[in-house]
């Protein structure tokens, strides 16, 4: 039998317009049915608090990967592994110096601004001063690493150079942008530059879909984004002007350098350890890149792509705890402690399952996403890189208690220690293991952390019994891995609905949750079915 497979771009394109017609419907009717469900209380308890801050932008950033996973298939069929590889190189290396540029300021006015209200206004406008100030002064060091980069190694694609110039550019109203956000999450709104970034990011992959269709390539996309950051910085400078100003308390504000200067004394450490975390996948790329190519860096990218979707969790969960953790670090040490073990286990219960189901169906995936062309060793990758994320959440939980512990200097050494054995691992292993090496080093750079983060946490916060906190998903997951794999000889599909149904069963016949978990839960039950469970129990 012949078989004919007739797929012009045009009908991809056609395809994944009408797919943004779609999602842009069913963001604007959520939006409108937002208004009748949600209603704001002064007195909420911690948990419905968190749950508020979280549930709503985990939902709507969900959406939105959903929207970039879309047109990162679109794109990965157009530009083919060598474009996506280059892209991704331009994006590791914006990166980097995007986080010495915003200098660790979006942690630093969510802290301070969830302490201190009364002076928001002021703590405000000041970083927004040292933002730009920081912009401009991190263009010499930018320049002077690509010209490095290109006289010492394998010179990189002038497309590279190009993309990596203007995503720079488009860094100023970004970086603004990130300063109106996290004062929305200093006042515990997440859920509004949650639902701005949906808007903005309908218009993002919407420009990107016409540059690409215009035969501009991964420059275009880059140009795109300036255009999407401006957009965004407009939009939430309205919002902020409306909702958030005028609960402030009014201030005169203006530029000061003593609060500058202590901006930049407190944070240093912080931009540091970012950094450093940012240089643990910089160098993985970077060093796969230089010895093994582009092609090669397209195919490790097609499965790092699904852990990137499915990392949007932790990180929102954590920003969304952040301000509550702030205050427990300075008012409730054992309520601090109580808060991260149980939000350990929630993101391990969840991290469990993930990865298993996305062991399994690693194929498909990356066939989904950025099609036949990075197979199988997308797949390879993916089946490796999903594993990071059991270690991956814990570390993203802990770092930002570190933080709100005045950690950062112990952040900092141990994000060092990280990228030193990144760098030693990666020189020995990927010329001759290539994008292998590079997925196990991130898996195990990732357990690495966990035991360097939790010697300084047990020293400040007290011991986590991590036996007894855990055994429990643990087994419910190796039940699931088991059930999988019996029943993935006989079909896929069968093989994620036995795992899922075999691991929530597991978890149930377990009790997973002791009493006082599943009582500190309890607020986010609605209501009437929280009634009914407490009848239940009492007779």
């Amino acid at each position: 039998t012949v078989r004919f497979k007739y797929s012009p771009d045009s009908v991809k394109v056609g395809a994944f317009v009408t797919f943004i017609a779609g999602m842009t419907v069913l963001f604007l009717t959520g939006l409108y049915l937002w208004r009748f469900f949600y209603r704001e209380e002064d007195e909420a308890s911690t948990v419905r608090r968190v749950a508020k801050n979280s549930i709503a932008p985990i939902i709507l950033n969900l959406f939105n990967q959903a929207l970039l996973m879309a047109f990162a298939a679109l794109m990965a069929r157009i530009v083919g592994p060598v474009g996506n590889g280059r892209y991704y190189t331009a994006v590791l290396i914006f990166g980097c110096f995007e986080i010495v540029a915003n200098f660790g300021l979006d942690m630093y006015l969510i802290r301070e601004g969830a302490r201190d209200r009364e002076n928001a206004r002021r703590l405000f406008f000041n970083t927004l001063a040292l933002r730009v100030l920081l912009f401009f002064a991190v263009v010499p060091m930018l320049a002077l690493f690509l010209f490095g980069r290109q006289a010492l190694g394998t010179p990189l694609a002038a497309e590279t150079l190009w993309t990596v110039a203007l995503l720079y550019a488009g860094l100023l109203p970004g970086s603004l942008a990130n300063g109106l956000s996290a004062l929305f999450r200093a006042c515990e709104k997440h859920e509004y530059p949650a639902a701005i970034q949906t808007a903005t990011t309908i218009m993002q992959v919407t420009l990107g879909t016409l540059a690409l269709v215009g035969g501009l390539g991964i420059v275009g996309l880059a140009g795109a984004s300036i255009l999407t950051n401006l957009a965004t910085l407009a939009i939430l400078a309205v919002l902020a002007q409306r909702t958030i100003w005028p609960t402030l308390p009014r201030a005169k504000v203006s530029i000061e350098r003593p609060l500058l200067h202590t901006m930049l004394a407190e944070n240093w450490s912080l931009m540091a350890s970012l950094l450093l975390q940012a240089l643990f996948p910089f160098v993985n790329g970077l060093l796969l890149q230089n010895y093994r190519g582009d092609a090669v860096m397209g195919w490790y990218d097609a499965g790092r792509k699904w852990l990137t979707a499915l990392n949007v969790i932790p990180s929102l969960f954590t920003f969304a705890m952040f301000p509550v953790l702030s205050r427990q670090a300075t008012q409730d040490r054992p309520g601090l402690r109580r808060s991260y073990s149980l939000s350990v286990k929630l993101l391990v219960m969840l991290a469990l399952p993930v990865a298993v189901l996305v062991t399994a169906a690693a194929m498909p995936l990356v066939r989904v996403l950025s099609g036949a062309a990075f197979l199988p060793h997308g797949a390879v990758a993916l089946r490796i890189l999903i594993w990071s994320a059991v270690f991956g959440w814990v570390n993203s939980l802990t770092n930002f208690v570190l933080i709100a512990l005045n950690r950062q200097r112990y952040v900092l050494l141990a994000s060092g220690a990280r990228v030193v054995f990144t760098i030693v691992a990666n020189l020995l292993l990927v010329r001759t293991f290539s994008y292998v090496a590079s997925a196990w080093i991130m898996v195990a750079g990732e357990f690495l952390l966990v035991l360097l983060f939790y010697a300084d946490l047990r020293r400040h916060v007290g011991a986590v019994e991590w036996a007894r906190l855990l055994w429990r998903p643990a087994l419910a997951g190796l039940a699931m891995g088991v059930a999988a794999w019996g029943v993935s000889l006989v079909s896929l599909v069968l093989a994620l609905a036995a795992g899922a149904f075999t691991y929530l069963l597991a978890l149930v016949l377990l009790r997973a949750l002791t009493p006082e978990e599943r009582e500190a839960l309890s607020p986010l039950v609605p209501a009437p079915l929280r009634q009914v469970i407490t009848v239940r129990r009492v007779s």
